[in-house]
């Protein structure tokens, strides 16, 4: 499970991915009405620190935490993936939003490597 389905919990799987498979394109897709919305960072970071007696404020970035923003949710992960280490750089990197009411999906972010390597 991936709360959010943010790039940054899915890292890992990219670098063993490109391993055991070869990757050409990355697809990361975020959605309407999803439960990463309901909540903020701050949020979070004090629930927890109420629950557990625990401070994870420098444990991750806030804008990675929640979505409150899909575009720009979408740009931060695909970002973000492009710039890890683990991420092979021939790969195509996509950004989309699936509307769950309307079944529409939605081109926002389109990293091409070759757009990147001829910069």
């Amino acid at each position: 499970m991936v709360a959010g389905g943010r790039a940054v919990d899915a890292l890992r799987s990219i670098t063993v991915a490109q391993h055991l498979f070869g990757l050409k394109n990355i697809v990361v897709v975020h959605h309407s009405q999803c439960g990463a919305t309901t909540f903020t960072a701050d949020g979070i970071i004090k629930a927890y620190r109420h629950e557990h007696d625990a401070d994870i404020s420098d444990l991750y970035e806030c804008g990675s935490i929640c979505i409150d923003d899909y575009e720009a949710s979408l740009k931060r992960d695909t970002a973000l993936i492009r710039s890890h280490a683990g991420t092979p750089k021939h790969v195509n990197i996509f950004g989309y939003f699936f509307d769950i009411d309307t079944g529409a999906l939605t081109e926002v972010v389109k990293d091409i490597a070759n757009a990147i390597e001829s910069a």
